[in-house]
């Protein structure tokens, strides 16, 4: 596991439930998907809080999918594509 600023995000991880996390991520993505309307102004948590969010909260797959679902994001310091659990 890699974690940041105290823990506040992680890149990849498996809880004790064994739900297990990583961050996909694609330098070309910026080109294909833009960060338009929000950009840097957007709200929520971003890719590597959600991901520590996702470890904190569920214990399967489908309870991370409702989680990613129903959570506004927002993509500050890597570009995702958007994708499925």
């Amino acid at each position: 596991i890699y974690s940041y600023d105290m823990l506040s995000g992680v890149l990849d991880g498996v809880n004790s439930e064994g739900l297990t996390v990583a961050l996909l991520a694609d330098d070309e993505t910026v080109e294909k998907y833009s960060m338009e309307p929000a950009g840097l102004d957007a709200v929520g948590p971003g890719e590597v809080q959600m991901l520590r969010m996702l470890l904190d909260t569920c214990a399967t797959a489908e309870e991370a999918k409702e989680a990613l679902l129903m959570t506004k994001q927002s993509y500050a310091f890597n570009p995702v594509p958007p994708s499925g659990v």
